[in-house]
């Protein structure tokens, strides 16, 4: 099982990340991938590959705080609307 946070910064540096903290932060909030489904870092590894490469490919700079913390607060900001219209909802089936 590959837990993030144990990963070193060699793992992060050969994906293309500028440090570890960029890949942590990536991987958790923008790709929204789980290490620990991955037995070891080579799979965890071929996972990551391909979906850095596809949003290079489109112009995303992987490295870029901006595009981390807008996926962060977009994700939250969605799951706060969810939330507030289940509210709404139980207070229409109350009347």
């Amino acid at each position: 099982m590959v837990v993030l946070s144990k990963l070193t910064t060699d793992f992060y540096k050969s994906l293309g990340f500028k440090n570890r903290t960029t890949g942590i932060n990536f991987t958790k909030y923008v790709l929204q991938a789980t290490a620990n489904k991955y037995k070891t870092e080579e799979d965890f590894k071929k996972f990551l590959k391909p979906k850095i490469s596809n949003l290079s490919s489109l112009g995303i700079d992987i490295n870029d705080k901006k595009a981390i913390i807008h996926s962060k607060y977009s994700r939250i900001l969605k799951n706060w609307n969810k939330k507030k219209e289940r509210k709404m909802q139980k207070k229409l089936k109350k009347k």
